[in-house]
């Protein structure tokens, strides 16, 4: 599948995506969960409110401009 891009809004249910650094995620709703889907990725923003997740699994999340406010949870045994 394509990687996502551009600003991508989780508003419920779960995301199993394949990022593109250019990609801006907002998990803007409790219960809203973004997977990394077995895949190493790199955003440019992550923007969460609180009672969302990201899943990392045993992957890595790099935020190349780490901006945002991420209020949610990071499960697994990835780094971020």
């Amino acid at each position: 599948s394509s990687p996502i891009s551009g600003t991508v809004t989780i508003s419920g249910g779960t995301l199993q995506g394949n990022a593109s650094p250019t990609a801006s995620l907002n998990l803007s709703n409790s219960g809203a969960v973004y997977d990394l889907n077995g895949s190493d990725q790199t955003i440019t923003s992550l923007a969460g409110v609180s009672g969302t997740t990201v899943n990392l699994g045993a992957n890595t999340l790099t935020i190349n401009n780490a901006s945002g406010s991420f209020l949610g949870n990071v499960v697994g045994t990835g780094d971020i």
